[in-house]
């Protein structure tokens, strides 16, 4: 039976094709038709999308998640609210600093308008599969994915110039909801003993992680520095820890990033291009572990997914051509081709022999606390359908224990914490979120959400889009508060060069005040501390570079910005941009304002 809340297949696709130049609006809509037609030009509106030259389809996938009534849209930086619009087709008030802001109750529905990618096939300028978001399928096939084993070969070119390639095989083995061991050995015919194989191998086993692979350094002091091993490992580990939850992307990314390109060479084959930067938790889970070469944030990645089940089949890197690249090379003395390749990695699903995980070959070196075991905090309503518990638990945390529930759908998970207040608020970052009679506060990395209730912190988070996340916290029986002045936001010093119209900042420890600037799929935090002096750097690959008129310090790798101005030691870090748009940033922004 047809869902009259929904337009069909063939009212979709002709009001899609209207929308892209391709025909005319039909004027024998449905009202679904009519509701949808409706959304998506407000969709497009509020992201200021232009027709491209191939134009995508605008999906069902779009709406999914959004409510049929107006919606408010609560424009947040920290310390300010800067305007409150609407998306009924009233009148929106100009924002101020665009740059500054983060429309967070329909981030994910502009979000999918404004990365809308197009699957293009064979046929030059053909579409064959359009999507408004791809996240939508991969967040779809997180749910979907159970057991996986497959082999690993990974070519690594550019590590030493006495070694121009080195060569892996190895294995892959994932037990959904977080249970994957990878594993590397290091093929590679050495000039010399002095080098040492390069053997991998990470596993993630419920509260026990551990991974074990070479020590990298200068390459300008190898092989004498390289190391054979380094152990890591950790039990009490708490379900989905963000220092080990990575290499899951392995198994199925959680997300891609905007801007990325997608093309459908096969009916079976997808292959995204994006960058190091884009896909940092991939590249990392991957190559991240041992003495493997480094790559720069700009780098190039294509990345092959299957398109059934959007697993990850291969992944290639390439060097970039830009400046900051160029500049980087000269430093670490990796000095690569521009667009030469530097990894190429496949996974090719296989039937593993049956073995039980490996237990760690030393003592766990660190206990991180976490205690398995019943505990008590808010509960939806209603779980996301397929959803069922995982790991619960507590840990001790400076402001007392902190209880957490999760509850996983295949690779798919998502928590429920509580914890106290306390005086910091470093989670609130900002960005505002309406949760239902109340308000939430969305974390930097976007992957949780922060309730005030009482004296109480309540945290949902997850792998799940935003959307469903703040569907999870709308089934909470609790209501968020918005933040006051005793939940430790502090005046901002007038010399403090800040976003414009921002007065209020988080403060911490020895005169420090931090801002988080939110924009769709840019998140960068302004940390300024009191000083005249820049701290010695941290990473062989900081360079000089010009900003505000004087002379700071980026580093790519950890993709900061650094410099001092006006008795302040200011820094610009984001995992989500590169270091041409942190100066972008810095450039805008403004002194006692």
């Amino acid at each position: 039976m047809a869902d009259a809340r929904r337009p069909s297949t063939d009212e979709l696709e002709r009001i899609s094709a209207a929308l892209d130049g391709d025909g005319s609006m039909p004027d024998d809509l449905t009202d679904a038709g009519t509701a949808f037609r409706d959304t998506a030009e407000r969709i497009r509106a509020l992201s200021r999308l232009e027709p491209a030259e191939d134009p995508p389809d605008v999906l069902d996938a779009v709406l999914h998640g959004i409510d049929d009534e107006a919606a408010d849209l609560h424009l947040d930086v920290v310390g300010r609210v800067d305007v409150v619009g609407r998306v009924d087709g009233g009148e929106r008030r100009e924002r101020r600093w665009v740059r500054s802001v983060a429309a967070v109750v329909v981030a994910f529905a502009v979000g999918a308008a404004s990365a809308a990618i197009v699957l293009t096939g064979d046929d030059p300028g053909g579409v064959d599969v359009a999507l408004a978001d791809v996240d939508d399928e991969l967040a779809a096939a997180q749910a979907d994915v159970g057991e996986l084993d497959a082999t690993v070969s990974i070519v690594e070119r550019g590590a030493h110039p006495d070694v121009p390639e080195r060569r892996y095989e190895g294995t892959l083995r994932y037990r959904p909801p977080e249970r994957l061991w990878l594993e590397l050995d290091d093929l590679t015919s050495y000039p010399s003993a002095a080098w040492p194989a390069n053997d991998v191998v990470t596993v993630v086993d419920d509260d026990v992680a551990w991974r074990l692979g070479g020590v990298g350094c200068p390459i300008a002091e190898q092989p004498g520095c390289l190391r054979s091993e380094r152990y890591e490992s950790v039990e009490g580990r708490a379900p989905f820890d963000p220092g080990w939850v990575a290499p899951l992307d392995i198994v199925v990314p959680r997300d891609l990033p905007a801007g990325a390109t997608v093309e459908q060479p096969s009916p079976e084959r997808v292959v995204v291009t994006t960058t190091v930067g884009g896909v940092g938790d991939l590249i990392g889970a991957l190559v991240g572990t041992g003495a493997f070469r480094p790559v720069h944030v700009d780098d190039l990645v294509a990345l092959g997914l299957d398109a059934e089940r959007w697993t990850v089949e291969s992944v290639v890197v390439r060097a970039a051509d830009t400046p900051a690249r160029a500049q980087w090379s000269a430093g670490t003395g990796h000095r690569d081709d521009p667009d030469a390749t530097i990894f190429e990695i496949a996974i090719e699903p296989t039937d593993l022999a049956v073995v039980g995980f490996p237990y760690p070959p030393a003592a766990p070196t660190v206990g991180a606390g976490f205690v398995d075991g019943a505990v008590s905090v808010p509960v939806p309503r209603r779980l996301p359908t397929g959803f069922e518990p995982h790991r619960s638990g507590t840990v001790e945390s400076s402001t007392g224990t902190v209880a957490t529930m999760t509850w996983s759908d295949g690779r798919a998970w998502f928590s429920i914490s509580e914890r106290a207040a306390g005086s910091a608020t470093g989670d609130l970052l900002g960005a505002e979120v309406a949760i239902g009679a109340g308000v939430g506060y969305l974390a930097a990395t976007g992957e949780s959400i922060t309730l005030l209730v009482g004296d109480r912190q309540v945290i949902v988070a997850g792998s799940l889009p935003l959307g469903d996340l703040v569907a999870i916290g709308d089934e909470l029986d609790v209501t968020g508060r918005r933040a006051d002045g005793t939940s430790g936001l502090a005046p901002l010093p007038a010399s403090v060069p800040r976003p414009e119209g921002v007065t209020a900042a988080i403060p911490g420890p020895s005169g420090t005040y931090s801002i988080v600037i939110v924009e769709r799929d840019e998140v960068v935090v302004l940390v300024a501390s009191e000083g005249e002096v820049l701290d010695p750097p941290p990473k062989g690959d900081v360079i000089e570079v010009s900003v505000r008129d004087t002379t700071g310090r980026a580093s790519a790798t950890l993709r900061t910005l650094t410099w001092v101005e006006g008795g302040w030691r200011i820094e610009l870090r984001s995992d989500t941009v590169d270091i041409d748009r942190l100066r972008s940033i810095a450039a805008s922004l403004v002194v006692g304002g």
